[in-house]
């Protein structure tokens, strides 16, 4: 039962990755001015389609949220992983999934750009414990490593968009952490299954 719950967490995970993922080339599609290496992500929120958009990334942070619950059940089998750090990376996780929330909720806008800045602020910052803080753990579990590395190179990316602000960089970093996800998610799931076909049933 504790596996079909992280099971469908990971598909969770996945599915609202490719979900908001095809829900922002459609909307920037649907802004012939919109240019992805120019205008920001948060743009999307108040062009053509804001609707659309606002409503499915309030949909993603939601959905994330089974994600981290299902990634902080696996690791708790790790000896070696202490719970505080372990569920120190969850509060951050959390954080990051109602960041998005809140990105949908507020818009960038002339009478919401403060909060829509703050929003964003905790977006990225908790990205980058949140990821960093789970790979560490993910480390000392050996079959996983390679989702470990990647999200290393995620954190680097988006401190590197942190110095170098643009429109561009913006969308490197976003769909850096989303790949994550979506790769975080496959590994896991792989795992899930080739368990379950391995235990014998009763």
């Amino acid at each position: 039962m504790k596996l079909h719950k992280q099971l469908t967490g990971y598909c969770l995970g996945l599915f609202s990755v490719l979900l908001i993922i095809e829900i922002m080339l459609i909307v920037s599609l649907l802004n012939p001015n919109y240019l992805i290496f120019y205008h920001i992500v948060s743009l999307l929120g108040v062009w053509s389609g804001k609707e659309i958009f606002n409503t499915f990334i309030i949909i993603t942070g939601i959905l994330q949220i089974s994600f981290f619950e299902s990634l902080r059940r696996s690791l708790k089998r790790v000896k070696e992983i202490k719970s505080g750090v372990r569920n120190s990376a969850f509060i951050s996780g959390i954080i990051f999934c109602l960041s998005e929330v809140g990105a949908g909720l507020f818009p960038i806008s002339i009478n919401r750009a403060t909060i829509h800045a703050i929003v964003a602020f905790f977006f990225f910052h908790s990205s980058v414990f949140t990821i960093l803080l789970f790979c560490i753990l993910i480390l000392h579990d050996s079959d996983k490593k390679i989702p470990a590395y990647v999200g290393f190179i995620v954190v680097l990316i988006i401190v590197n968009f942190q110095l170098w602000r643009g429109g561009f960089f913006e969308w490197i970093a976003i769909l850096s952490i989303y790949f994550w996800i979506a790769l975080t998610s496959l590994y896991f799931i792989k795992e899930i299954n080739e368990f379950q076909f391995k235990t014998p049933k009763k």
